[in-house]
């Protein structure tokens, strides 16, 4: 199946039902929680609420932080949850940021 598929495609034709898009997109749990104690997961944005109040994503898989030594830009990285924040110089771990952070809606 294709990451967007219409309904159509996936009854019998023979029915007639209007074409109707859906995505297909599944979100992990992280385990985590916020500092409200909501459940934190894959897709989720959320807000650092101590120290600069910027939004990021939830994420998983291939990571850097902005203090990784050299060897281990060189080796590979991380691979877990992050936070993407869009830039290079704010920490990425989402352990890290659980604590000090709240999930938040649009």
């Amino acid at each position: 199946m294709n990451e967007e598929q219409t309904l159509q495609e996936q009854t019998n034709p023979a029915l007639n039902i209007a074409s109707v898009s859906i995505s297909a997109f599944i979100c992990r749990n992280t385990g985590v929680t916020d500092s409200e104690g909501n459940e934190i997961n894959e897709g989720d944005f959320i807000e650092d609420v101590l120290n600069t109040g910027k939004i990021g994503q939830v994420k998983y898989g291939l990571y850097y932080n902005c203090f990784d030594r050299k060897e281990v830009k060189e080796f590979g990285g991380h691979i877990g949850f992050y936070v993407d924040f869009n830039d290079n110089r704010t920490r990425k771990d989402l352990y890290y940021w659980a604590k000090n952070s709240k999930v938040v809606t649009f």
